[in-house]
């Protein structure tokens, strides 16, 4: 919320305020069915999946 502005802000103080978020997964994904236009294609979206399957330098490779 602390780097939040203008509509994203005041999407979440009203979504805050009438559905609190479970947890962490939850806000990601209320976030970017509100703001991404199309999500599955949407590189911010494959970054707050981004997982670490296999080895760090593997993990840090598909990261860069």
């Amino acid at each position: 919320m602390l780097s939040m502005e203008g509509d994203a802000l005041d999407w979440y103080l009203w979504m805050e305020d009438r559905f609190s978020f479970r947890d962490w997964y939850d806000f990601k994904i209320q976030l970017c069915g509100r703001f991404s236009s199309s999500i599955a294609n949407n590189t911010y979206h494959k970054l707050l999946n981004l997982k670490q399957e296999s080895s760090i330098l593997e993990c840090r490779a598909e990261f860069e």
